[in-house]
């Protein structure tokens, strides 16, 4: 039987802490659930910014099937300005068709 607790030795970023350790949301990874890259099928981003110089990658796949069209649905975010940066692939990657930027 597993428990929520709160006594990790270090914060959770974007995760629970279970037992002592972090248990990270989809999408997120690493020891303090700080790390943001990974196949997903839908992502909710963390309530603290991202760390100095962070790249972050996601593969957003349906949860359908292969090929299923998705709705993107941005509800809001907020860039720094020259170095903070959305892009939309239609594909298996960046190698894809671009189909949108946000900067």
């Amino acid at each position: 039987l597993q428990s929520l607790s709160t006594s990790c030795d270090r914060h959770c970023f974007n995760g629970v802490c279970l037992n002592g350790s972090c248990v990270c949301s989809k999408g997120w990874v690493g020891s303090q659930c700080d790390h943001c890259y990974g196949r997903i099928n839908h992502l909710i981003d963390g309530p603290l910014d991202y760390s100095p110089s962070s790249k972050c990658t996601w593969l957003i796949e349906s949860e359908k099937k292969v090929g299923a069209p998705l709705n993107i649905r941005l509800e809001s975010f907020q860039t720094e300005c020259g170095w903070d940066f959305v892009y939309i692939y239609d594909g298996d990657g960046v190698y894809g068709e671009q189909l949108a930027a946000f900067w």
